[in-house]
C-alpha cells in the first residue's frame, strides 16, 4: 500500500511539472485521481491522438517477454511502423519520454549494446527504457482497462504478440 501511495505522488508531480500555467496547475490539483490506476488512466487519456499509436506500441514492446529490445533508440525506431511518414523525424528517445512520462524510466547504458560493434558508435550515448513500476504493466493488462477511457492502451498477451509481429514484419519490409 505504501509503495502505491509513493508511486501515486511521483506521478502527480510528473504531471504537474509539465503544466505551464498557474490555472492548469490549480485545475489539475483540484482533479487529482484517487488511486494509481486512475492516475495511469489520466496520463494515457491525455496523450495527444497523433502520439497514441506510437505510445501504445512502445508500452507493448516494453511489456513483451519476447521482443528483448536492447536500447531505447531501437525501441523508438521499432515504434515508427504506424507513424505517418512525414512525422517520423519528430519521434526520438526524448519524445518517447515526454509522451509516456512517469510510465517509463530511461537510464543511460554503461556500455554499448552487443549489437553495436563499429567504431562510429563509440561516442554515442545509448539509453535503456523500462516500465517505471510494476503497476504500469498491471494496469495495462488489467481487464477493467479495456472497458474504460484508456481502452486503446489495454494490453493482452495476444495484443502484445500482434504488435511484436507487426514490428518484425514491417522491419523486414
Amino acid at each position: 500500500m505504501f509503495v502505491s501511495r509513493f508511486r501515486w505522488a511521483v506521478c502527480q508531480l510528473d504531471v504537474l511539472k509539465n503544466l505551464r500555467s498557474k490555472e492548469s496547475i490549480l485545475d489539475a490539483l483540484t482533479k487529482l485521481p484517487t488511486d494509481i490506476f486512475a492516475t495511469y488512466e489520466r496520463i494515457l487519456t491525455n496523450i495527444p491522438d497523433r502520439d497514441k499509436e506510437f505510445a501504445r506500441t512502445a508500452l507493448a514492446l516494453i511489456c513483451s517477454d519476447t521482443s528483448e529490445i536492447p536500447t531505447a533508440e531501437i525501441l523508438v525506431a521499432a515504434c515508427l511502423y504506424n507513424v505517418p511518414y512525414g512525422e517520423i523525424g519528430i519521434y526520438k528517445v526524448e519524445t518517447l519520454h515526454e509522451i509516456c512520462g512517469c510510465l517509463i524510466h530511461l537510464s543511460k547504458l554503461r556500455k554499448l549494446p552487443l549489437s553495436c560493434f563499429n567504431r562510429q558508435n563509440e561516442e554515442n550515448v545509448f539509453n535503456q527504457v523500462t516500465l517505471a513500476h510494476y503497476t504500469v504493466k498491471e494496469y495495462l493488462f488489467y481487464p477493467g482497462t479495456a472497458q474504460g477511457p484508456a481502452k486503446f492502451f489495454a494490453l493482452s498477451e495476444e495484443a502484445v504478440r500482434h504488435i511484436d509481429l507487426n514490428v518484425i514484419f514491417n522491419g523486414l519490409r
